[in-house]
């Protein structure tokens, strides 16, 4: 399974993510970073989701600057931010 089909399944099964999830975007801005997934959950907090083939260096690095770009967001804006990698 490559990063594509991993982001495409995320899309199209978002319940095994959590229950109620509402998909808004790929390929999102998150004050100035891009983030592969963007969705809403039941209660209007958007969940940020970063996918990555492999669990690395640079995707633990990009999920904590996805995470202190999005301490800059209006503080009335609840967000969560998930990464989700293959595991083989």
């Amino acid at each position: 399974m490559n990063e594509a089909e991993l982001t495409y399944g995320l899309i199209n099964y978002s319940d095994l993510i959590e229950p109620g999830l509402t998909f808004k975007g790929r390929e999102v801005n998150l004050a100035g970073k891009r983030c592969d997934l963007l969705f809403v959950d039941k209660d209007g907090k958007d969940l940020y989701v970063e996918v990555k083939k492999h669990v690395d260096v640079n995707g633990g690095g990009q999920l904590m600057s996805i995470l202190n770009k999005g301490k800059e967001l209006p503080e009335t804006k609840q967000k969560k931010v998930l990464s989700v990698f293959e595991w083989i």
